[in-house]
């Protein structure tokens, strides 16, 4: 305790942290002082949310290359994460005008400073939660933070989830035809120009509620090929609600939104006096978008008005997170906020998933259980019972019959006596450095439930294959070797257990090889797995590059992973020289003579 008195006492008397530790807190009391705050709470959430659909919707036409642009969206999105709650806990709340939000460049230049400045802050919290989880080493010297790996983290491996994240994203690209995330004008030309037709004539709004089919059929189409459909089985219920309701309401949700964006895109092409600012973020109760949504007949009423009080910010949460509660509620209205980039760029059963380990713990655990059983028998298929003995779903009982473990799939080839056994794990895809730091530990324990059912093997290997093959009478003197791994759905760990010859493979990545591997062994395939992702960990070798950010006057260096797996997107910026007076070019609302003019010599991976 005194150490901390002292080091917030010399921070505050000579202004500058002297070491990493301080360093964190320097950047904490910075978020904690933007000028955004001094807005009306109901303004600062508008407009930042205006600003935000404006960096997000433009970010593919303003950089190059497709993965720069998804890459610009996702970190768009995190600085929104970051921002909305400190809006919720440092903004005054008071009732909103009853004329409209007078908007001004000002105020405009203020919320674009704030996401720009917790757009570099996101990756602070992703270094600084690497540092105390000792994954990282860091440093400070004359204004320079430097991260690095701590010994024995492998870089390769560190990134493969990213990387295999890429793998998937072009599977199902090859599969579905269909290149990139959804862009906001992905409407074919022949939905275009009934929208034109349609808004010249009436309130964009409108379009809302009475959506032609002509607009509404192409757009839809394109939506049901580029939404997942449910991981887990669609009668699954949670709530008042089932994942087949999720699926459905998502769909006609982003639909809806994906329609909106583009009225309003072309509404401003075609006509000069109209305000996207006014118009770019709806303001509704919930009665009435549960309403909007279900005057189709796609959803009913209720069920849409259920999943919609679900998705509404809570500030309550102790982790409130906008990505899975995505509706902003404007206080003392009863309204709330949608930005359509918002809704239709989710991973919407990731949000759904989120929501119900949050409300209904007890019914999720049952979802999750069920989709893991799912996922061992579309391996065990995939691995082909013509070829290989297969079981799945098995418990392992000790002699009092006490349930001890169990294995997900167990694989034998009877050609060279090698059984696998599979510890098969779903994670939802991790969001943030704290839910990777999650799933790392949930890939450990698989790791640790393998290793177990191996012991069980060595302990009794004839009461063990008698439970794992109870229809088979497998003889013991066929087992020639045993194999264990953990195949996750989702993400794959930090690393394997070289030691115990136990590792962590990809579910996709598995299931692809398998179905390409028909007329080889068993040992041969798993060979190829394991080898495949070794390759894909390889690689980042060649692209590895250390990355490095400005922030509140301090240039802070992340280890060369970090330039692939969170690149920060680049703009176009006016080439005239920055002046001491101007607003610093990290967002932080400070003069650039008294922020990032110290390190101007510092060079960094962000325009």
């Amino acid at each position: 305790m005194v150490d901390l008195e002292y080091n917030i006492r010399v921070m505050v008397e000579t202004g500058h942290p002297e070491n990493i530790d301080e360093l964190e807190r320097y950047f904490d009391e910075a978020l904690s002082k933007l000028r955004i705050y001094e807005l009306p709470l109901h303004l600062a959430l508008k407009v930042s949310l205006v600003v935000f659909e404006e960096l997000y919707c433009t970010a593919a036409d303003r950089i190059p290359g497709r993965f720069s642009a998804e890459a610009a969206m996702l970190h768009y999105k995190c600085a929104l994460e970051i921002l909305i709650p400190y809006l919720f806990r440092k903004c005054k709340p008071q009732e909103p005008p009853q004329q409209p939000l007078v908007v001004t460049n000002s105020t405009v230049a203020t919320v674009t400073d704030a996401l720009h400045f917790c757009m570099r802050y996101h990756f602070v919290v992703h270094s600084y939660t690497e540092y105390h989880q000792k994954r990282f080493t860091g440093s400070l010297s004359d204004r320079v933070a430097d991260f690095q790996y701590s010994s024995g983290i492998n870089l390769g491996r560190s990134s493969l989830n990213f990387l295999l994240h890429q793998y998937h994203e072009q599977r199902t690209i090859n599969q579905c035809k269909l290149s990139g995330m959804l862009p906001p004008s992905i409407a074919p030309d022949r939905s275009k120009e009934a929208l034109v037709k349609r808004i010249r004539s009436t309130d964009v709004k409108a379009i809302l509620h009475s959506t032609p089919e002509e607009v509404y059929i192409p757009i839809r189409e394109i939506v049901e090929v580029a939404v997942p459909r449910p991981a887990v089985d669609a009668n699954a219920k949670c709530g008042s609600y089932s994942i087949g309701d999720c699926y459905s309401f998502w769909l006609e949700f982003m639909t809806r939104m994906l329609v909106y964006n583009q009225a309003c895109r072309e509404k401003g092409r075609i006509d000069g006096s109209f305000n996207l600012l006014k118009h770019r973020i709806l303001q509704l109760t919930l009665p009435e978008l549960s309403a909007i949504l279900a005057n189709r007949g796609a959803i009913e009423y209720e069920v849409a008005l259920s999943i919609l009080s679900d998705l509404v910010f809570d500030m309550a949460a102790i982790h409130p997170d906008i990505l899975v509660q995505p509706l902003i509620p404007i206080p003392n209205t009863g309204k709330i906020l949608v930005a359509p980039s918002l809704i239709f760029s989710a991973n919407w059963e990731v949000c759904v998933l989120r929501n119900w380990i949050r409300l209904y713990q007890d019914e999720y655990g049952e979802v999750i259980a069920s989709k893991k059983a799912e996922l061992a028998k579309s391996l065990g298929r995939a691995l082909g019972p013509e070829r290989f003995v297969i079981s799945t779903n098995r418990k392992l009982t000790d002699e009092q019959g006490q349930t001890i473990g169990d294995v997900d799939v167990a694989a034998f080839d009877p050609c060279n006596g090698l059984l696998a056994l599979f510890e098969v794990k779903w994670l939802i895809e991790p969001d943030s450095a704290r839910e990777t730091i999650k799933s790392d530990m949930e890939v450990a324990h698989g790791i640790e439930q393998a290793l177990g059912c191996r012991r069980e093997f060595e302990k009794d290997r004839p009461r063990f294959l008698k439970q794992v093959f109870p229809q088979d009478g497998m003889e013991v003197s066929t087992v020639k070797d045993v194999k264990c791994y953990v195949i996750a759905h989702g993400n794959v760990g930090c690393k394997d257990d070289e030691k115990n010859e136990v590792y962590v493979l990809d579910y996709l990545l598995s299931i692809d090889t398998i179905i390409d591997s028909t007329n080889v062994s068993l040992r041969e395939t798993l060979s190829r797995i394991v080898n495949k992702q070794i390759e894909i960990s390889n690689s980042i070798e060649e692209r590895a590059r250390p990355l490095r950010i400005k922030l509140a006057g301090y240039l802070i260096c992340l280890p060369s992973f970090g330039a692939l797996t969170m690149p920060i997107p680049r703009k176009s910026l006016e080439t005239k020289q920055r002046r001491r007076n101007d607003r610093c070019i990290c967002g932080s609302g400070r003069k650039y003579k008294k922020c990032c003019l110290e390190i101007e010599g510092c060079a960094e991976d962000v325009e």
